[in-house]
């Protein structure tokens, strides 16, 4: 029980966030490849104020996570409709934009607002950066440090390990190429997270919920996303996930004399995706484009969900809605 507790509070959204692969059309049709954070169609004036919504399950390690941004967007090169039979250079210029947004992270046992910037100069390309300030309750274990990267953090670990409120804040930058030919789209996703949390006895290292994984303090976590999709129709994406993460430990990390060999780094895993976007038409409401997504990954490289303490069968799963809408 006390495992089940811990677990519920997990984050999700680094996941997601993802650039989440479930991220409803931004015009009436799903003809782009746009992440959870690409607002939907804006009108013909080029500002616009929007909110989006995206709540997850998550299984395997286990949490629950509700994400919200409020922010203004602006439509760069006038944003021209989506149209795949425009010249290159039309295409290039299609859903251009810069939002400004602010964006809170909220779970069981954290809550993490921030500011968000995101970027679209061209629509092969995402830029994105984003700072938040984290408050840990102390529940469900969450904050849990270790004197080194080599530490192990399992289910049964984490369990016995204490844990305590604290703050800290997170600096994370992302950048995102993404393709689309016909029905068939490709996108790849790297990001990048410095952690600065206030740990007790200035602990090198703690284990990130949302990463699953031990992160240095004062350092930097890596993931990277890649998926392959397949525009089945008007509502239904079909496709596959492939996710990489690595964090980026120093010497000062571990412990004097130890192999600098870390524990769980770097991670592995892959699998199917299918988002049923139930009305990818409605925009210019408060309520748009609301979407479901199932994510199914199977853990590749785990130090203990790869068949050590957790059977391989058993995969990372993320089960999400979302929704945007006009204000």
């Amino acid at each position: 029980m006390k495992a089940l507790h811990r677990a519920v509070a997990l984050g999700l959204v680094g996941a997601l966030a993802a650039p989440a692969l479930a991220q409803p059309a931004a015009q009436p049709k799903p003809k782009d490849i746009q992440s959870q954070d690409t607002a939907a169609e804006a009108p013909a004036d080029p500002h616009r104020w929007f909110y989006q919504s995206l709540s997850v399950l998550r299984l395997n390690p286990l949490g629950l996570i509700t994400r919200n941004q409020i922010g203004y967007m602006y439509k760069l090169w006038g944003a021209p409709p989506v149209d795949e039979s425009a010249p290159l250079g039309q295409k290039l210029k299609q859903n251009t934009y810069l939002k400004v947004a602010l964006n809170t992270q909220l779970s069981p046992g954290f809550v993490r607002p921030g500011v968000l910037v995101e970027a679209v100069p061209l629509a092969l390309l995402v830029l994105r950066a984003r700072l938040e300030h984290h408050t840990y309750f102390g529940a469900f274990n969450l904050t849990t440090d270790f004197d080194s990267p080599t530490a192990a953090h399992d289910e049964d670990t984490l369990d016995a390990a204490h844990s305590y409120a604290t703050t800290g804040w997170s600096a994370r930058l992302d950048a995102r190429l993404q393709i689309k030919l016909g029905k068939v789209a490709a996108r790849s996703e790297l990001r990048a997270e410095y952690f600065n949390l206030d740990l007790e006895d200035d602990a090198p290292v703690f284990y990130e919920s949302v990463l699953d994984t031990l992160v240095p303090n004062r350092g930097w976590g890596l993931v990277k996303d890649t998926d392959l999709l397949y525009f089945a129709n008007d509502n239904w994406i079909i496709g596959a996930r492939w996710t990489w993460t690595k964090a980026l430990f120093e010497a000062d990390d571990y412990r004097p004399g130890e192999a600098q060999t870390p524990n769980n780094s770097p991670m592995h895993r892959v699998g199917p995706a299918i988002i049923w976007q139930m009305d990818p038409k409605r925009t210019g409401t408060l309520f748009n484009q609301p979407t479901m997504f199932l994510i199914t990954q199977f853990w590749l490289e785990h130090a203990s969900r790869a068949g050590q303490q957790v059977t391989q069968a058993y995969p990372y799963t993320l089960l999400g809605f979302a929704f945007n809408g006009d204000l």
